[in-house]
């Protein structure tokens, strides 16, 4: 079984694995039989392999939100490293530790050089505080001499609220480090495989990333340069993007919103008081407005001003989908 070679896209080699993924997904799990030989037969590189691996864990494995909730549930998944890929395996349910412990397990069976990576995510608003420990785990993996990186538990689905909704990801598989770093610190910062800047102060100094739509729909963010957009003494800012379709929708959005009873403070109203005045206590009104927008070539500038000073965050949105989130400084 061989792979067809497309492009490269930021040095990274895109691949048609269209017949490895199916015949991966085809594999039923038998404790009789040794997995990783079932899922690495016929397969001749280190890539065709570790590719059927990826896709079966994503393909197989459910994330355990169950047991994340739980403390002391979760507490089991710090047992030893057989007994969680054993219990991965049995239930076809983990949390991150179980995916990429597993993953680890798999190739080291197959000869493949693997390391099992503990550190740091960023996705959402509540990110942007500081993490005091380590909250996720991932891999790395050599191929061809060369370390890449990959989250199979991002790549399987996502966790809405108590209930996990599968879908597999594939920009978790070889992702670009730079990209990676942006939702990903580890404990050792060679793991990063980025030089020395890209340390801790600097992954606390991008924007949070919500989707990889930051990545992957032609956009680079030019102004503010790094996760925070100042604000001007006259409530005013500029946020400015390049964009490869000129097409692409930007827009952004302040939080928290507030309501005129929020803003001025008043009392919990009673029903009646509700009922007889539900605009004051129920619309919205935005923290930020845009003001103008210009575009020039591929280059696209929005101008806001804000509405009300309780704005804490500013999400940026690319094609109606939620992307980033941006801190704010007062000048």
């Amino acid at each position: 079984m061989t792979i067809l070679l497309l492009v490269a896209t930021n040095g990274y080699s895109q691949s048609d694995f269209t017949k490895i993924d199916e015949y991966a997904r085809s594999i039923i799990y038998n404790s009789d039989k040794p997995l990783a030989k079932e899922l690495t037969k016929n397969l001749k590189t280190d890539l065709e392999k570790v590719r059927s691996i990826f896709v079966w864990i994503t393909d197989n494995i459910k994330y355990d939100v169950k047991r994340f909730r739980n403390p002391e549930l979760y507490s089991k998944s710090k047992d030893s490293t057989t007994d969680i890929i054993k219990n991965t395996l049995d239930t076809n349910m983990a949390v991150c530790g179980g995916y990429a412990k597993l993953f680890k397990s798999l190739c080291d069976d197959a000869g493949i050089e693997c390391v099992y990576i503990v550190g740091l995510s960023r996705q959402y608003l509540e990110s942007n505080e500081e993490k005091t420990v380590p909250d996720h785990a991932w891999n790395a993996v050599k191929i061809n001499g060369k370390w890449f990186l990959l989250d199979t538990t991002w790549a399987s689905g996502t966790v809405f609220g108590n209930r996990f909704e599968k879908a597999f990801d594939e920009y978790w598989f070889l992702t670009n480090p730079k990209e990676f770093f942006y939702s990903h610190y580890p404990t050792e910062q060679k793991w990063t495989l980025l030089n020395e800047k890209y340390n801790r102060e600097k992954f606390y100094d991008l924007p949070a990333t919500i989707s990889h739509n930051l990545f992957t729909q032609g956009i680079t963010v030019i102004n503010p340069e790094n996760g925070t957009i100042k604000i001007g003494t006259d409530n005013k800012f500029v946020f400015v993007v390049k964009v490869d379709n000129i097409e692409t929708e930007i827009s952004l959005l302040g939080s928290p919103w507030e309501t005129y009873a929020s803003l001025n403070n008043l009392p919990k109203p009673s029903n009646e008081e509700y009922l007889n005045d539900i605009d004051k206590y129920s619309l919205l009104i935005p923290s930020i407005e845009l003001t103008n927008k210009t575009i020039k070539g591929n280059i696209i500038t929005l101008e806001y001003k804000v509405i009300h000073r309780t704005l804490e965050n500013i999400s940026l949105s690319v094609n109606g989908t939620q992307t980033a989130d941006y801190k704010v400084e007062w000048k």
